[in-house]
């Protein structure tokens, strides 16, 4: 690249503004021995009344009734975050940033849930019922731990809680410092509600996106043995091994659409910043400061790695992210290349800027082809040339968000959620506001607003904005709290409490 571009450059101011943002602080705790069965039950069930209806028969009573059996299962950790999804709602807590962060949270999260409940538009084939249809839950973790590398957002679906405690209904896990940066750092919310909640809420979904991901590499079945044959079969294999997090960022672009992008690459690379500080801190007590971006490209990023995430690495989570954007049917041409061309200019510059400019992509270690089976691929075993890992990442992106689906009864996921260009215009209406500083209360929704707050950021990468877009943005959220058909009070319901005369 020939030199920075506009909006290059506000990428990397961003990344400097999030990157000396402390996320990985500890955060508010509550004074309950989670050991204890009693104080325990006592301060899920005062803090439960906070809760609407729809959750103290799915959530608050099989926790409450099985809390003991779980506690002898589970670790002190996962039976913290199991009744931290209850007790982070406790109007008392005196760290006052902790409600509306926990209000604004939930808002987005119902928001993004419900969008993938409901038929984007209608469909020759009517679309199944989800297995579970209430929003998530959410939780603030208030100290990491770096032996599990607890340094993102993730989910605990509905069917792993129902497995733990016999609750129905899934809890996302948020460091509790991420509550002060939500233009940046709630985007990832889409990729967790969207994502992995969407596709584990449709029964035997995932496993057909994984099957046509493998059959987009390689026809017929699949090797009989615990190595690939060919190349071919190493990508199908890999790919389908990362197929819920590329589907899971295919369906963040569908309801954020390409903004979603744009925000996830500062937000990655300021925490591949974080993390590097520390992981150094804790291993040395000091650590350099980072002063570029960096995005990862092959793996493992060090020798003392041996499993290969389920994540792709980060630059080909943007080719998928840009298979999708180019794959969806309401947006215009127009807007598909501009935003390909800004997020290919971001990944380009990072890795110039990194002097990773390596034509192949090295990938080693072990991953899971099959339950119970792993394989262990040798560094150089197969060396595949970049240009065509990145083309391959795209058709994955493109596939996952246009293809027909049976289990969807034939639909796309964008029969389910996607971006067009009523949200964009909407969205560039709410970003004008923004730059305004005018109220905006009623124009758009919660996931056009949170779009609105990261290309304005692009176009304003200033602290004190940056600021300002924070504080507008969980105010507004705490605004569709209110109004949420799950959150929001019987006030805000026009017939509900009216009841019913003789």
């Amino acid at each position: 690249m020939k030199g920075p571009m506009k909006h290059v450059d506000a990428y990397v101011q961003l990344f400097g503004i999030l990157r000396d943002k402390d996320l990985f602080a500890n955060g508010p705790t509550h004074k309950i021995d989670f050991s204890k069965t009693t104080p325990l039950r006592k301060a899920i069930s005062k803090a439960s009344l906070e809760l609407p209806g729809l959750y103290q028969d799915s959530y608050i009573s099989p926790l409450l009734r099985n809390l003991e059996q779980t506690k002898a299962r589970c670790s002190q950790a996962t039976i913290e975050t199991l009744s931290r999804a209850v007790l982070d709602h406790n109007h008392h807590n005196k760290e006052r940033d902790v409600i509306p962060a926990i209000q604004g949270l939930l808002a987005l999260i119902s928001n993004i849930y419900r969008s993938f409940l409901t038929p984007e538009f209608v469909t020759e084939r009517p679309l199944p019922q989800p297995r579970v249809t209430i929003p998530s839950l959410v939780m603030l973790r208030p100290r990491l731990n770096l032996g599990v590398e607890e340094f993102a957002p993730h989910i605990l679906p509905a069917e792993e809680v129902e497995r733990l405690c016999g609750a129905k209904v899934g809890v996302v896990c948020t460091p509790s410092n991420y509550r002060t940066q939500p233009a940046l750092c709630w985007p990832a919310l889409a990729h967790e509600i969207g994502g992995h909640d969407t596709l584990h809420a449709y029964d035997g979904l995932l496993w057909e996106i994984k099957y046509q991901v493998r059959q987009h590499f390689y026809k017929g079945p699949d090797p009989s043995g615990t190595e690939p044959e060919n190349k071919d079969q190493f990508l199908g294999l890999l790919w389908d091994y990362w197929t819920e997090e590329a589907a899971s960022d295919v369906c963040a672009i569908l309801n954020l659409g390409p903004a979603y992008a744009m925000g996830v690459a500062v937000y990655l690379a300021a925490l591949n910043e974080r993390i590097r500080r520390y992981k150094e801190l804790g291993k040395e007590g000091q650590a350099r400061r980072g002063q570029n971006p960096s995005l990862t490209s092959s793996w493992p990023p060090s020798s003392d790695v041996s499993e290969i995430r389920p994540h792709p690495t980060d630059i080909l989570k943007f080719q998928v992210m840009i298979g999708a954007i180019n794959a969806l049917r309401g947006l215009g041409d127009q807007d598909k290349k501009r935003y390909t061309k800004q997020i290919e200019d971001i990944v380009s510059y990072t890795l110039e800027a990194n002097g990773s400019d390596s034509r192949t992509i090295s990938i080693s270690g072990w991953f899971q082809i099959k339950t119970g089976r792993w394989m262990h691929v040798e560094e150089g075993s197969f060396p595949i040339d970049r240009a065509e890992m990145e083309d391959g990442a795209r058709k994955v992106g493109e596939l996952i968000a246009s293809a027909p689906f049976s289990r969807l009864n034939g639909n796309s996921l964008q029969a389910l959620e996607t971006w067009d260009s009523s949200d964009q215009t909407e969205t560039d209406g709410i970003k004008k506001y923004l730059h305004d500083k005018t109220p905006h209360f009623a124009v758009g929704d919660d996931a056009q607003l949170m779009a609105a707050s990261i290309l304005a950021l692009y176009e304003n990468p200033t602290p004190e904005f940056y600021d300002y877009i924070n504080e507008n943005l969980t105010q507004s959220l705490v605004s569709s709290f209110g109004d949420d058909p799950v959150w929001g009070k019987e006030s805000y319901h026009p017939i509900a409490g009216k009841g019913i005369g003789i």
